[in-house]
């Protein structure tokens, strides 16, 4: 389940209702219950209890729906939504902006759950409630995406998009972008660009398309920033060559000069420094406070070993830009020894773990799983068996979504690993899984036919 920070159950899916004009005393008590000054669990537990000694009102079952939502716990979210709907179809009153929570909410599950037609009937449902409908045109504009209606995704979009320019997440401005883009609306697209840059994560092509943008708009410089970003993201993979790489940096500007685009300093400077970084040469000064030029600087000042502590807080601060790199974190995790003085091995295995769950095979992940592996007294050869919490929530997910016992091989190459932390700790996960009869089938399955170390963790996960 992805964890959140919860408070007062914000979320970027829409605004929260607030009761207000709440008559009845139930309604009173509860407003009173989210009017108070807690949150967190402390505030989820009490909505809770309230909602269990109340089964027939609407407003706490949908702020729990919505929390675990939010959370990612989909299954949940939606038993809560369907309370809240069968409620309201027998004549339960609640709010137009409830109400339209409500609809979106169960049209998000449905999404979620890849069923768009019926994602599509609930998003109208909520757009359709007068005014407190409108800010879910973004959602609206998402599904008929999906549904390939691209010019009517586009109203929407538009639309919802001049009423509420603050209130556009993160998956809805991906989606919108592209459009605009294809539509040849290149500086809107690239105001759109910039809005998901803040609120989104990297992924595979983002660069390339970002670098087009700019280009259009005529901001050489970022568009070759751009194009880095993606060649940087691949090549953890190791689908990099530098060579080749700078050897395109070498003729960019030729090209440049062949299209008829003229080539400013600040796209100049862009190239030197990014020439620099696959060479030998002097290291080049940042061509501005974009947040790659600043990137490559380091990378650049870590190379010539000028690297100092101000640096290491600044190559830090650019986590938010690169949290889906693996390269970014196998950086970071070399440094830390260099620039922390407590908890250092428990902060380089914790950048071990997140170097894996981006990436399981990515070039660095071999050489996290040893790292981990060494700290629990493992092998090299049981060091790669070892598996992290996600790895084994995908691998289940997958088993239970196919039907396809492969992905469970390494799953039970995991449990048949000396004891050691992580298995504990898979082990406990796996017996919270057991709720699936299809999951429990198999590994009782498995079990009768098993003997050893996996015959003994799986007995245990079943009982």
């Amino acid at each position: 389940m992805k964890r959140i920070q919860f408070l007062n159950f914000s979320i970027s899916l829409c605004l929260l209702v607030s009761l207000t004009g709440c008559t009845t005393k139930t309604q009173r008590q509860y407003q009173k219950i989210r009017a108070g000054d807690i949150s967190g669990q402390e505030l989820y537990h009490l909505i809770q209890e309230f909602d269990e000694t109340h089964s027939d009102f609407v407003s706490s079952k949908l702020d729990l729906a919505v929390y675990h939502l939010v959370s990612g716990n989909y299954s949940k979210s939606h038993s809560y939504l369907e309370k809240c709907e069968k409620l309201i179809n027998g004549g339960s009153a609640i709010s137009n902006d409830e109400k339209a929570l409500l609809f979106a909410s169960l049209s998000a599950v449905n999404l979620i759950d890849s069923k768009i037609d019926e994602a599509w009937e609930y998003a109208k449902k909520s757009y359709g409630i007068p005014k407190s409908g409108k800010r879910y045109g973004f959602l609206c504009g998402r599904i008929l995406v999906a549904m390939e209606k691209e010019d009517e995704a586009k109203k929407y979009f538009d639309e919802c998009y001049s009423l509420f320019p603050d209130a556009i997440d993160a998956e809805s401005a991906r989606a919108y972008m592209y459009l605009l883009a294809k539509n040849e609306d290149y500086d809107k697209a690239r105001k759109i660009l910039e809005i998901y840059i803040d609120k989104g994560t990297f992924f595979s092509g983002l660069g390339l398309f970002a670098s087009g943008v700019y280009e259009k708009c005529g901001d050489l410089e970022k568009s070759i920033y751009s194009a880095f970003l993606d060649y940087e993201y691949h090549s953890c993979f190791g689908h990099g060559d530098d060579g080749q790489f700078a050897a395109n940096l070498n003729t960019l500007e030729e090209k440049y000069r062949e299209n008829g685009i003229s080539i400013d300093e600040k796209a100049k400077n862009a190239i030197k420094q990014l020439k620099s970084l696959y060479s030998q040469s002097l290291i080049a000064s940042p061509a501005s406070d974009f947040y790659v030029s600043q990137y490559v600087h380091l990378r650049e000042k870590i190379r010539c070993r000028t690297f100092d502590f101000d640096d290491y807080k600044s190559f830090i601060s650019l986590e938010k830009y690169f949290n889906q790199f693996p390269c970014y974190y196998w950086i970071l995790m070399n440094l830390v020894p260099q620039f922390e003085t407590s908890n250092v091995d428990a902060l380089v295995l914790t950048l071990c773990e997140k170097i894996i769950s981006l990436a399981p095979s990515s070039v660095f992940t071999p050489s996290c799983r040893a790292l981990i592996g060494k700290s629990q007294g493992l092998s090299e050869a049981e060091s790669g068996k070892l598996r992290i919490s996600e790895e084994i929530q995908n691998a289940v997910y997958m088993f239970v979504q196919t039907g396809q016992t492969k992905y469970l091989d390494e799953v039970y190459d995991f449990l048949s690993l000396p004891d050691c932390t992580y298995v504990y700790d898979g082990v406990m996960l796996l017996k919270g899984f057991m709720d699936n009869k299809f999951l429990f089938d198999e590994f009782a399955s498995k079990e009768k036919n098993e003997k050893g170390r996996l015959k003994e963790r799986l007995a245990f996960i079943l009982s």
